[in-house]
């Protein structure tokens, strides 16, 4: 059987569904059979992604960082699509801060949006998981977590091996009720192949720098720890990375995998 048959009623929740891999991710599970709830904060810019998918996406305005706006939507899910199979967790922030001048906002945005946003959808969308006979989740993180001495990059390094841990717990706590959690290690994201007007600045999380000097700090701080040849790597397209996530939806019940690195083959290691 092709893995799009196996989606077929099937019913996926994707959350940073609004821009970069989690437009691809929903555009990926819709070609293959799936309904899905688009999650993200962006009004306009999520209904215009959902809109261009057609019938099969249901956006709903969320922010993760809210366990409020999170119960709501998955009680929303609940009512207007009746199952849930699948959620993805690919909503991120990439704070470029240091611990020293890290601001009170960009703390509060990665730890909601990178650790608690995961374990608040996770917590709603058990019940649901567990209506459907059982299903899959997949934490989508990076290789930051690899590299947690890269220069402006330890805020979001840590909340994301946070969530990492969580997933970690969490598959041994719900293996039992068929319920898989899967973090999907993504090494540096590309663009799109099928859009290339702009999917990479937002492939791998929202960059939230307070201003241009920021990114060429950045820049020239990883040139001088070395990282420069691991973060500055071609990446991987965003298609290649969707089609990672429904390998893994599509797995027999039988098979866990708890954790998938997901890469350029040919990217350069120090």
């Amino acid at each position: 059987m092709e893995m799009g048959q196996q989606l077929r009623g099937k019913v996926v929740a994707i959350a940073g569904a609004s821009r970069g891999l989690g437009v691809v991710a929903a555009r990926t599970f819709s070609e293959a059979g799936a309904r899905v709830a688009m999650l993200a904060r962006s009004r306009k810019r999520l209904e215009e992604e959902a809109a261009s998918l057609g019938p099969s996406a249901l956006p709903i305005v969320t922010d993760i960082g809210d366990p409020d706006s999170v119960r709501d939507a998955f009680a929303r899910i609940g009512r207007e699509l009746g199952r849930l199979d699948v959620l993805v967790n690919n909503a991120g922030v990439v704070p470029l801060a240091s611990a020293e001048d890290a601001t009170d906002e960009q703390i509060a945005s990665a730890v909601g949006t990178n650790f608690l946003g995961p374990i608040y959808t996770m917590r709603e969308a058990i019940p649901l998981l567990l209506g459907a006979g059982g299903g899959h989740i997949i934490n989508v993180s990076t290789e930051a977590t690899l590299y947690p001495e890269a220069p402006f990059l330890s805020l979001y390094a840590s909340t994301k091996s946070g969530m990492e841990t969580f997933s970690r717990a969490a598959y041994m706590e719900l293996r039992p009720k068929n319920i898989h959690v899967t973090v999907l290690l993504c090494g540096v994201l590309g663009g799109s192949r099928d859009r290339p007007d702009g999917a990479r600045p937002d492939g791998k999380g929202v960059v939230v720098a307070r201003e241009e000097a920021d990114l060429l700090r950045f820049a020239a701080a990883l040139q001088a720890s070395g990282h420069a040849a691991i973060f500055g790597a071609p990446g991987v397209e965003l298609e290649e990375v969707a089609e990672a996530m429904l390998f893994l939806a599509t797995r027999p019940s039988g098979v866990g995998i708890d954790r998938l690195h997901v890469r350029t083959h040919n990217e350069a290691r120090t």
